[in-house]
């Protein structure tokens, strides 16, 4: 690159990896920056462990939380809500039952609603 570009000395690492990109992309990869950067991301590839099953489970599980945290229909969510509706109506028919049986113990008879 110092032939094509007389600033090149003076470049930090950064410019000069600029500088080579831009040139290759101008000039059909006359300097090579596109093959070596090819075999350099080829190299890393060989280097890339595979993922163990605790870490699949592990990413599993945590792309289940992000999604039951943005979309309120998944399934966890829909049957997060069937169990609390179903919670809330054994809470509600224990609560008329410790009424009923608190007017039952006071004489008070209570007015019937179910006709209305």
């Amino acid at each position: 690159m110092e032939e094509h570009d007389p600033s090149w000395e003076f470049l930090d690492d950064e410019e000069k990896a600029f500088k080579a990109m831009t040139f290759s992309m101008n000039n059909n990869d006359t300097n090579g920056y596109r093959e070596a950067r090819h075999h350099a991301v080829n190299a890393l590839k060989k280097m890339v462990e595979p993922m163990t099953e605790a870490e699949i489970q592990a990413l599993m599980e945590r792309t289940r939380q992000m999604m039951n945290e943005s979309n309120p229909d998944t399934v966890d969510n829909v049957e997060a809500r069937k169990q609390a509706d179903k919670d809330y109506q054994v809470a509600i028919a224990k609560a008329a039952e410790k009424l009923s049986a608190a007017y039952a113990k006071t004489g008070i008879k209570q007015t019937d609603y179910s006709n209305y």
